[in-house]
């Protein structure tokens, strides 16, 4: 009896195995924490996941791969990719200085390359206005002759229209 109660005194049964206590965990329930505990402190870097990749083909193949190796690889194509966009902004910065001179040069018009462009254009635009003129004066002097001949075949109509009337009676 002795002997049972030094072991119940120290968590164990008669045959020296762990006494399930509420509260008190047990060697494996301690063991499985402790698993988990390396698992959540393992270093980022060295966590595999499963990446889905699509090949030329169109099919697609799992593959598992190590955060540390994917980033470097990402580190190293956005460096490729911002040393290309900084190339291209130098590229367009030039571009619009050249579009900025030849806008200023052509703002000064030394050689009066702008003027005549635009006289040229008013001298275009009083030509078309002209024609649109002709073609409204043409087209209203054909409808009013139109409107004539209308009302006079409609006279002619209704006279004859009398006359018929009048030789019923």
């Amino acid at each position: 009896m002795y002997e049972e109660l030094c072991a119940r005194a120290n968590g164990l049964d008669i045959d020296g195995n762990p006494v399930d206590t509420p509260g008190v965990p047990t060697a494996a329930q301690m063991d499985e924490v402790d698993s988990v505990r390396q698992a959540l402190t393992r270093p980022l870097g060295k966590e595999t996941i499963g990446v889905q990749m699509r090949q030329a083909d169109g099919t697609y193949v799992r593959r598992q791969v190590k955060l540390d190796a994917t980033m470097q690889a990402f580190v190293k194509r956005s460096e490729k990719k911002r040393a290309e966009l900084e190339g291209l902004q130098q590229e367009l910065d030039q571009v619009c200085d050249e579009i900025d001179a030849l806008m200023e040069s052509e703002m000064n018009d030394e050689d009066g390359s702008v003027k005549r462009a635009d006289e040229e254009l008013q001298a275009e635009l009083a030509a078309i206005k002209q024609n649109v003129q002709t073609y409204k004066d043409r087209t209203l002097a054909e409808l009013k002759q139109a409107q004539k001949e209308d009302k006079a075949a409609s006279t002619e109509a209704n006279r004859k229209i009398q006359e018929f009337m009048k030789a019923l009676q």
